[in-house]
């Protein structure tokens, strides 16, 4: 249930992007022709990419990237889109945490769920002083480095399908008591 509670926030947030900024969003087909300063938001999801493709970056302007459900094993480049507000990198097989989204500084939504090898957040994190949302659901992620709580936009962390046992949960839940945490059953396990 909580889990789906999660879900419903960040479409909810997705959604009101798209639907409150009357935002097209712009398919790998229609960035050949689409004017630079014209794109907000890019939607190549499902497309079975292995990596971003060069085109996205002479959209500068681009504040919305859905790059969910491919075969990105990183996302290189990443930090040119300076713009970013919205980052769907969901069901994608990166091997960790891209450091280059520490660039990214007006990032308010970063969904990187299902990505299982992802297995840690680098302190750098703290550059994305905007960051509202981090979806991190069945990922590897069993803590969070403290530098992250210097971010006081955080209003959701979601950590369903994580395994973390229960001093590791009560630690998360005192790093950021003013964050809706979203946790599964803690674990027997060692964190």
């Amino acid at each position: 249930m909580k889990h789906i509670l999660a879900i419903i926030s960040i479409l909810f947030i997705s959604v009101g992007f798209a639907q409150n900024q009357s935002i097209k969003q712009y398919t790998l087909a229609e960035l050949k022709t689409a004017h630079v300063d014209s794109v907000f938001a890019i939607d190549l999801q499902k497309m079975k990419l292995q990596q971003l493709p060069p085109i996205v970056f002479k959209f500068k302007n681009v504040t919305s990237l859905n790059v969910g459900k491919n075969k990105l094993k990183n996302l290189n480049g990443i930090e040119q889109l300076e713009h970013l507000t919205y980052l769907n990198a969901e069901k994608n097989i990166l091997e960790y945490f891209p450091n280059e989204i520490c660039q990214l500084k007006q990032l308010e939504t970063l969904i990187l769920n299902r990505n299982i090898y992802i297995d840690a957040v680098p302190a750098c994190i703290e550059n994305c002083q905007q960051l509202k949302t981090l979806d991190l659901w069945y990922t590897a992620v069993d803590h969070l480095p403290i530098e992250m709580t210097t971010i006081k936009t955080l209003k959701l962390i979601d950590f369903s399908g994580v395994q973390i046992n229960q001093e590791g949960q009560n630690k998360l839940k005192k790093m950021f008591p003013n964050t809706k945490l979203v946790l599964s059953a803690p674990c027997n396990c060692m964190n």
